[in-house]
């Protein structure tokens, strides 16, 4: 149900597959390669929501509506934690966007939040599917600002199944083949020091 609601800003639903090998059911689990392009619209979360079965459906589906509203349309915090002056005090601390290169030439990119601290390791953060929820600036906490409360210099891998990059042909092995790799290199070649480089899945 997550992975349909982060794609809900899709305005269609296309799937393409170029090239599929599916395994028999092989106890040995035989490698699936799938490739193509795949977009969730809100009419298939609505599908969704309308099939799902269970007494909480009702309840879940006004909590998942109300979160998309205040997340992603008003852009407000919690009630019970919202404190305006706290807000206006300790404002989101600012990032930037690095964008490269992978070797394949696709472009992705990578938001970095600067540490206060140059101690400490820089942490990589990745995703699956819904890379925004460790950047929420409309929560007064999240793993970002957590990590730079520590001094964690962090970084937030935006990949090519991100959004702002659409790519047409892409495996997910592709994200472990290309964009952390690409992504690693252009810290270090920032930093010129690539062994305190942590992972975060």
């Amino acid at each position: 149900m997550e992975g349909d609601a982060y794609f809900t800003h899709q305005l269609e639903t296309v799937t393409r597959k170029d090239e599929e090998e599916i395994g028999s059911n092989d106890p040995k689990g035989e490698m699936i390669s799938l490739h193509g392009e795949l977009q969730l619209s809100v009419i298939e979360l609505l599908r969704s929501i309308v099939t799902m079965k269970g007494n909480g459906k009702f309840k879940f589906v006004g909590l998942l509506l109300r979160s998309f509203l205040r997340t992603y349309i008003l852009q407000t915090p919690r009630c019970d934690m919202y404190n305006p002056l706290e807000m206006i005090e300790r404002a989101y601390p600012s990032s930037t966007i690095h964008e490269m290169r992978t070797e394949d030439g696709c472009v992705i990119s990578c938001r970095r939040w600067k540490g206060v601290q140059s101690r400490c390791n820089p942490v990589l953060l990745l995703n699956g599917h819904s890379t925004e929820s460790f950047y929420l600036p409309t929560e007064p906490r999240d793993l970002v600002r957590t990590l730079l409360d520590e001094g964690y210099e962090t970084w937030l891998l935006q990949p090519r199944l991100h959004p702002l990059h659409p790519s047409n042909d892409f495996t997910i092995e592709d994200i472990g083949k290309f964009d952390i790799p690409a992504d690693i290199n252009g810290y270090t070649r920032k930093e010129q020091d690539s062994t305190n480089v942590q992972k975060l899945k």
